[in-house]
């Protein structure tokens, strides 16, 4: 609770939080989880979700470039074999 005298969040029926609030949610080992995150932790959890993404950007384009390297390989043995 706030604090605030006749805030949403006093009420004594249906007592509503306010924020904002921040969250990260996110699927591990086929669950999904939510953790909430701090005001003041916001600009690490945002590095973080940043470092995050520039991961996966760099695996996709690890495996796009042994996909094309395989094909290139296939395509060569398959020129070898026609002579």
């Amino acid at each position: 609770m706030c604090g605030t005298p006749g805030c949403q969040c006093k009420d004594p029926k249906k007592p509503r939080r306010h924020g904002p609030y921040y969250q990260l949610s996110f699927t591990w080992r086929g669950k999904s989880s939510t953790r909430f995150v701090r005001p003041e932790g916001l600009p690490e959890m945002r590095q973080k979700v940043a470092n995050y993404k520039r991961l996966r950007e760099l695996v996709n384009e690890w495996v796009e470039l042994a996909i094309e390297l395989e094909k290139a390989e296939r395509a060569a043995a398959k020129q070898g074999h026609g002579d």
